[in-house]
């Protein structure tokens, strides 16, 4: 709505997405910071870097220990905080070459058709950059990483063996001797 109260979207497709995607992202990044300092929230997210961690050494093929799962990084590749980040990059390139109608409720039935191909390519953007070491896969797994900042903390030892148990019943299995 901002957005479209500074620049006419027919006329300039990608100024308008752009800054109405950088206004979304302010937005949720000022709501991500202020609900991180809430003690529920900011615990929350020492939960999901737990869950990184535990991840990360069952994938090295490490016994899952507190030790081992301590020991890793808390931000993960192909973390959904990744995909969302790379889902707004995307929207604002897809959203841009639609022409953009002046009828509003035709502008997001656009929106919604093309979230499926948004996604998606959002989905392989994360999987190439979490697969290939080249400049780009770099400057987007970073770009993910910056934006995790916000939804992931070093979690306690406690929250670490939860993780650890997590992934066993998500296994179906004991995963440590």
């Amino acid at each position: 709505f901002l957005a479209g109260l500074l620049l006419d979207a027919a006329r300039f497709p990608l100024l308008y997405n752009l800054l109405a995607s950088l206004l979304k992202v302010g937005i949720l990044v000022g709501y991500l910071r202020f609900i991180g300092r809430l003690p529920e929230i900011k615990r929350f997210f020492m939960y999901h870097g737990a869950e990184h961690k535990a991840i990360h050494a069952f994938e090295k093929g490490l016994p899952l220990t507190v030790e081992n799962v301590m020991a890793q990084p808390r931000f993960h590749p192909r973390c959904g905080t990744t995909f969302l980040a790379f889902v707004i990059v995307v929207s604002v390139l897809v959203y841009s070459l639609i022409p953009a109608p002046q009828v509003l409720w035709w502008r997001l039935l656009a929106r919604v058709l093309f979230l499926p191909v948004v996604a998606a390519l959002a989905f392989e953007l994360l999987y190439f950059s979490a697969r290939h070491e080249d400049p780009l896969s770099r400057l987007l797994r970073e770009l993910g990483f910056r934006f995790q900042a916000l939804t992931v903390a070093e979690p306690t030892p406690e929250m670490a063996e939860v993780a650890i148990r997590s992934a066993e019943a998500a296994l179906g299995k004991r995963v440590v001797a």
